[in-house]
C-alpha cells in the first residue's frame, strides 16, 4: 500500500477523531515528520524517474507557466487561511522559482493586473534579474486572476504551443522542494485523462450559503495541458470577462466553473493533496469534505507548491 493513501486512511473515520483529540503541538510534529519523509521519498523516486528517461522518450518536458499577481498587493505579504496566517507574495515565489530545481524546463508569462505606470516600470525592473520570465503582460482586473488565467492561455494558444501549462497565482508558497514542477507533470499523467491537477481541491460550494456538491481545483495553482484545454474551451477560460466586483460570482462562475465543464468533457481532476485519488463525474468522493487546504493534516503546509 501506497504511503500517501495509508496516511488518508489514517486521518479517516476513528483514527482521524483520535488524532483530532491529541495535543495538537504532537499531532503537528507527527504530520510534518511524515510528510518530509514523504518529500524525501517523492524526490528520490523523481530521481530514479529521471535517471530512466534521459533521454525523454520522445515526451516533451516542458511547462509554459502563467503567473498572476494584482499589483494592489505588495511583493512580499501574508494571507489568512482560516485560522491560520502564511507568508507568500510575488518576490518569494519568482525567488524560489529561481533557487529550486524544477525537474524540467520551464518558461513564465508574468501577468499583472491592475498596475499603474510606475508599478510597470517598476515591474519591468525587477523582473529582468530572472531569464525565465520571457515577457509581463500588463491588463485591467476584469476577471481578476480568472482574467489573467485567459490572458495567457489565449497569448500561448495565439503562439500555436500546445504543451502543458500552470495557472499560478501570488498566494501559492515555496517551491521548497527539488523537481516541484516535475511533480505535477507525472500527477498530471498518474491516472487516465486527467484534465486538471492542483495543490488543493474543494468539494463543494463552501463559499456560498447554501452548500452544493460542485468538486474544482482551487484556481490558485492549476496545472493542464493545452490539448485538454482547446478541447473544453476553445474560445475563453470561465470568468474571463466577470465583473470583479462580484468575488462570489467569479468563484462559482470561473473556479468552479473551470472543473465543472472539465469533468462534464470526461476528464477528471486530481491534487497533490490527495494523490491517489482522481474524481470523474458520478463517482463517489473520497477526501475530507470542502477545502483540503483547510483539513488539519494540510492547513501547516497550506497553498505550498
Amino acid at each position: 500500500m501506497q504511503l500517501n493513501l495509508l496516511f488518508m486512511r489514517l486521518y479517516s473515520k476513528k483514527l482521524k477523531t483520535f488524532l483530532k483529540e491529541m495535543p495538537v503541538n504532537i499531532s503537528r510534529k507527527l504530520f510534518l515528520s511524515f510528510w518530509l519523509f514523504k518529500m524525501r521519498q517523492e524526490r528520490f523516486d523523481n530521481e530514479i524517474f529521471l535517471r530512466k528517461n534521459e533521454n525523454n522518450n520522445g515526451e516533451d518536458r516542458h511547462v509554459e507557466v502563467v503567473l498572476v499577481d494584482w499589483a494592489g498587493y505588495s511583493m512580499k505579504r501574508t494571507k489568512q487561511l482560516g485560522n491560520y496566517v502564511i507568508g507568500c507574495g510575488l518576490k518569494p515565489l519568482v525567488e524560489h522559482m529561481a533557487l529550486v530545481q524544477a525537474g524540467l524546463s520551464f518558461d513564465v508569462t508574468l501577468i499583472i493586473n491592475e498596475a499603474n505606470e510606475s508599478q510597470r516600470k517598476s515591474i519591468e525592473r525587477w523582473r529582468s534579474n530572472y531569464p525565465f520570465i520571457k515577457r509581463t503582460i500588463f491588463r485591467g482586473n476584469q476577471g481578476m486572476d480568472l482574467g489573467a488565467y485567459n490572458e495567457g492561455y489565449q497569448f500561448l494558444k495565439n503562439a500555436g504551443y500546445c504543451g502543458d501549462i500552470l495557472f499560478i497565482n501570488s498566494s501559492s508558497r515555496g517551491p521548497l522542494e527539488k523537481y516541484w514542477l516535475l511533480r505535477y507533470w507525472r500527477l498530471f499523467r498518474s491516472k487516465p485523462k486527467i484534465g486538471l491537477c492542483g495543490i488543493s481541491m474543494n468539494s463543494h460550494t463552501t463559499h456560498l450559503k447554501v452548500k452544493t456538491f460542485r468538486p474544482h481545483i482551487q484556481s490558485f495553482f492549476v496545472y493542464s495541458n493545452m490539448e485538454v484545454l482547446r478541447e473544453v474551451f476553445p474560445q475563453h477560460l470561465p470568468g474571463a470577462f466577470f465583473d470583479p466586483s462580484d468575488k462570489l460570482g467569479l468563484i462559482s462562475e470561473g473556479e468552479i466553473r473551470l472543473s465543472q465543464e472539465i469533468l462534464a468533457a470526461g476528464f477528471g481532476i486530481c491534487s497533490n493533496f490527495s494523490k491517489n485519488f482522481v474524481y470523474y463525474q458520478g463517482r463517489k468522493w473520497q477526501p475530507p469534505l470542502g477545502e483540503l487546504r483547510l483539513h488539519e493534516p494540510y492547513r501547516m503546509i497550506a497553498n505550498q507548491i
